[in-house]
């Protein structure tokens, strides 16, 4: 029998809890999870400062010393602002853990995320921008997966299981054992946050994207209007006088009969050092083989390195819009004429094969609104056969010329293979690689040669023109601050684009060196099938005598960092960090000794640098403001309203005048 004594001892004791019943390691595993993700989560931001420190002017010339008290102070503010809102969230999430009702729900909500951020930080490191909350609404799931698939290799998979897992097991930090003077440091850190995650959802375009943590953004709205604007910049007039007189070289195209069929060829992120005839490009016999009846214009240049606003340009003779959402919702009814609506007009059978991955104007309710009678679907090309690729688009290519043998057409043809990833079959090159990016170019050559094969099985190939455009270019490094894929910076790799058109009784292996842009392939491609005239919109035919020897770019995708850039003859300018509230003075090139562009003659020419600074914030402007007066007009389907804002010169008539009151100031 138990003695009084045992059984109160007995009484004393309790049964061990779950949690205490767990060995040792487990406990300590659980316990400094939450740390562990802090840690982590410092250390992504450090990767993308470190990726960022030549663009915002932590290291390279004339910067400040990073190991000085200036630079270092900044970036400590900065690498502090933009971790407010994972501190508030670890802070909450430690809360809702030491509660048993809401432990997993905190722990799921923990692991989205941890893996939200390790997606933007890779994002960052291609694009050296966070998406923003207006830019994720409409990114193709397509398009997005081939990406993600692309550049998941197995490091980056072992460093987001190294990130999100702990948030699968985290437990409570017991902040009551915490020193008190702890405890004080991490309630005045909590309200700091606090505040500067405030100061984030309402300044979202201050600072530089670094400085912001990626969640923040993704609630962010539009702001198409906000600039940087430079004083005394002023627009040239040639750059928007229309182009009348054929050039020299082309007077004879005067003499032969512009009836001819057309097929536009994108080249998706093709850059013109890498196709045919650039001596640095890979194999392409096929090319290669036609450039007897081919015309090669090797000064062609993009707008801005993403898609649809390369498809803007091309369709509508334009340079690209300010809205990242081109021309959606109420800007859909846009009344600007098109290359789509002008083949219509003469007659052509009219047809868009493509993926179905350039959201807003890449869209069938859309191509079909401004010309085209036929536009493929994912869905289409899916019933075409298992394994959709690019040859899909050529079999659907095939079936609408046979659907209607002997009647003209024109036709856009936008491949993807050369796209990030650049994943090819037969590729032995890892993807994501500049190695696998010419595998993908070599690739699209085989494309182009079954394409030239059934245009000659039908009898097509004299009465065709065919042409071959970039809508942009690629980056792989060559400059720190534009980082890989479309490039962040306008550097040469990123704007410079081919411009090929074949045909034998038009062309007999011309080379032209002027300087002509991607709005004007939109009007080339009317003219040829025969409209009369050579303008479209701000366009003109590249056959035309050139008014103006300039090329305008511009990078809007990081709305508190606008990229820019211009080429004018054989110098080059690019600026980058451009806000509101700081210019920078931009970088200055001599194309013709430095094509790479690697040394900045800015500081040795500085009134030739602020010349062409006050040129392109002139040109960026006034073409901005002419825009957001449309915008305010809200006179879309209008087309005299959408000329009168856009100051689209009438057709065979000269431009007005531009002066920054016409700019819509």
């Amino acid at each position: 029998m138990e003695s009084p004594a045992h059984l109160e001892h007995l009484r004393g004791q309790s049964t061990p809890s779950r949690t205490e019943a767990r060995p040792r390691p487990v406990l300590r595993l659980q316990r400094w999870a939450l740390p562990l993700i802090g840690v982590n989560l410092v250390a992504l931001r450090l990767v993308v400062f470190a990726a960022v420190r030549t663009e915002y002017g932590f290291s390279g010339p004339g910067a400040l010393s990073p190991a000085g008290p200036g630079a270092a102070f900044l970036g400590f503010l900065l690498l502090v602002q933009s971790l407010g809102l994972e501190l508030l969230v670890l802070v909450a999430a430690n809360w809702a853990l030491g509660r048993p009702s809401l432990r997993w729900p905190a722990r799921l909500l923990l692991f989205v995320f941890l893996v939200g951020e390790m997606a933007a930080t890779k994002l960052f490191l291609v694009v050296h921008g966070y998406s923003r909350g207006f830019q994720l609404i409409h990114i193709p799931a397509g398009e997005t997966g081939s990406v993600v698939s692309g550049v998941s290799d197995p490091w980056l998979l072992l460093a987001t299981a190294w990130l999100v897992l702990p948030a699968l097991w985290a437990s409570p930090v017991q902040l009551t054992a915490l020193p008190r003077r702890r405890r004080i440091a991490l309630r005045v850190a909590t309200v700091m946050a606090a505040v500067a995650t405030a100061a984030q959802l309402a300044l979202p375009a201050a600072l530089p994207t670094a400085a912001y943590s990626p969640w923040l953004l993704t609630v962010e709205l539009e702001q198409p209007g906000r600039i940087p604007r430079l004083p005394d910049a002023a627009p040239a007039e040639e750059d928007w006088a229309p182009a009348r007189r054929l050039a020299p070289a082309w007077v004879g195209l005067a003499a032969v009969p512009r009836n001819f069929n057309v097929v536009v060829v994108v080249l998706e992120s093709v850059r013109a050092e890498t196709l045919w005839p650039s001596p640095a490009a890979p194999a392409m016999p096929r090319l290669a083989a036609r450039a007897a009846e081919s015309a090669v214009f090797t000064r062609a240049y993009a707008h801005e390195p993403w898609s649809q606003k390369g498809l803007e340009a091309l369709l509508f003779g334009i340079y690209p819009s300010p809205f990242y959402a081109s021309f959606a919702g109420h800007r859909a009814t846009v009344a600007l004429d098109s290359v789509g609506g002008r083949w219509r007009s003469l007659g052509l059978r009219t047809a868009f094969f493509g993926h179905g991955e350039i959201p807003f104007i890449g869209e069938p309710p859309f191509l079909h609104r401004h010309g085209f009678d036929e536009v493929t679907t994912a869905a289409e090309l899916a019933r075409l056969g298992p394994g959709v690729t690019d040859r899909t688009l050529l079999q659907a290519f095939g079936r609408f010329l046979d659907a209607a043998p002997g009647a003209r057409f024109g036709t856009f043809l936008w491949p993807h293979g050369t796209h990030l990833p650049y994943v090819v079959q037969g590729g032995r090159a890892p993807p994501a690689t500049l190695a696998a990016y010419r595998e993908s170019v070599t690739a699209l050559d085989g494309l182009l040669g079954e394409l030239f094969d059934a245009l000659s099985a039908r009898g097509l190939t004299e009465s065709t023109v065919v042409m071959l455009v970039g809508d942009h270019g690629e980056s792989f490094g060559e400059h720190p601050a534009s980082g890989m894929g479309h490039g962040a910076w306008l550097f040469e790799e990123t704007g410079h684009v081919p411009l090929v058109l074949l045909n034998p009784r038009l062309f007999h292996g011309e080379r032209d060196a002027r300087i002509v842009q991607q709005k004007d392939a939109a009007a080339t491609a009317a003219w040829l099938a025969g409209f009369p005239d050579p303008q479209l919109n701000l366009g003109s035919s590249i056959f035309q005598e050139r008014t103006s020897s300039t090329a305008y770019l511009v990078n809007r995708y990081d709305a508190s960092n606008l990229r820019g850039g211009m080429v004018r003859g054989m110098e080059g300018f690019v600026i980058g960090r451009a806000t509101p509230r700081d210019i920078p003075p931009g970088k200055l090139f001599d194309l013709s000794g430095d094509p790479n562009e690697m040394h900045d003659l800015g500081a040795r020419s500085p009134e030739r640098l602020e010349a062409v600074r006050r040129r392109y914030f002139g040109w960026l402007e006034t073409w901005t403001d002419r825009w957001m007066a449309l915008e305010a007009s809200d006179a879309w389907a209008d087309p005299e309203a959408v000329a009168r804002a856009l100051h689209l010169p009438a057709p065979g008539q000269p431009a007005g005048p531009v002066t920054p009151a016409e700019a819509g100031r």
